[in-house]
């Protein structure tokens, strides 16, 4: 049964800061005075900068103010809050931020980018952007730059757990990753909802509906094609492993994931630090689980059918380490937008 809906608006909080004479040569470079303001050229038009505190070091961001908002019931899970407390223009995506506070579980926050040239009329795919192990949403959008990929999408990159008991964040993916698996958050249903609350949104294209996971968060990219099928039709999976603990997906998710021949952190023949299975056998563990078949067996090219125009594809990435290469994004891209499923 769902719980009630508590709807919580935020305050509205303009900034009101010092405007003051400042170069900003671009986003994110380091800056003098704390609060100055400027602007930046980009491609179309400027954008308004201050001077702020990051990490420690005064850098330019982009000029933004709390906005008013009010949440939306979701059928998928049940909702306490959902605010949004920020709305900026970057690089000319809008991206916005929430925090969300749901029943019997701690604030959780979460960005969603929208495609540039934004049209309300249309229907666009959509994807999550999962983070690895200690890592954040901004890292995963640093890394994979999704929003700037080769097809127009609306992007969610939510935040793991750890943060708000002030340890490093993490995805409950099954057999790892801790701390995660420690405190089991139910990250599946918070990623379900999510979904949800987009689609209710904005028009999304429920054909291509895709996950993208670096490292833990690929992992858990698996463990949302094994029980949430309904809602995703295609997985990326970056430098991750099958961790799941049991499978038995209702549809067939397509799946895609490259693997680094050098990584030692999630190594390709298995073991590591997390005592992972192979990309051998994670492809073969999920592949049977959709009821697949087998068509290509090549050192660094195992390819698999699977019902529902779905696929399943290794691929083994040639000298790379344990980090997301910038030629992933595309090339999961355009393997999942040709097995759209309905």
């Amino acid at each position: 049964m769902f719980g009630k809906v508590l709807i919580v608006p935020l305050a509205v909080a303009i900034l009101l800061l010092p405007s003051q004479e400042a170069q900003a040569h671009s986003i994110g470079t380091f800056c003098s005075k704390i609060g100055a303001t400027s602007q930046v050229h980009g491609k179309q038009k400027r954008l308004k900068v201050i001077c702020r505190r990051v990490k420690g070091k005064k850098k330019w961001v982009v000029l933004a103010a709390a906005k008013k908002t009010t949440t939306t019931t979701s059928t998928i899970n049940p909702v306490t809050a959902d605010a949004l407390i920020s709305d900026e223009i970057v690089d000319f995506h809008r991206t916005m931020y929430f925090a969300s506070r749901r029943t019997n579980e701690e604030h959780r926050s979460y960005r969603i980018v929208l495609p540039k040239n934004f049209d309300h009329n249309n229907y666009y795919p959509l994807a999550l952007g999962l983070h690895g192990l200690g890592g954040s949403a901004y890292e995963m959008q640093k890394q994979s730059g999704l929003e700037n990929g080769s097809i127009p999408m609306i992007v969610i990159y939510p935040e793991g757990s750890g943060s708000e008991r002030g340890v490093q964040q993490s995805w409950n993916a099954g057999s790892c990753c801790r701390p995660a698996i420690d405190v089991q958050p139910d990250d599946v249903s918070f990623l379900a909802y999510l979904i949800g609350t987009v689609k209710q949104k904005f028009r999304v294209d429920s054909s291509r509906v895709w996950v993208f996971g670096y490292s833990n968060g690929g992992m858990m990219g698996y463990r949302l094609a094994c029980e949430i099928p309904d809602l995703i039709t295609g997985v990326g999976i970056g430098a991750g492993a099958f961790t799941v603990q049991e499978c038995s997906p209702t549809k067939s998710v397509s799946l895609l994931q490259i693997t680094g021949d050098q990584d030692v952190k999630v190594p390709r023949l298995g073991g590591g630090p997390y005592s992972v299975v192979s990309a051998e056998t994670s492809i073969r563990l999920y592949a049977i689980a959709n009821s697949c078949t087998s068509v290509m067996d090549f050192r660094s090219d195992i390819d698999w059918d699977c019902p529902n125009n779905s696929s399943i594809k290794l691929l083994i990435d040639a000298n790379q380490d344990h980090q997301w290469n910038s030629n992933w994004t595309d090339t999961m891209i355009s393997f999942l937008s040709t097995h759209n499923r309905n």
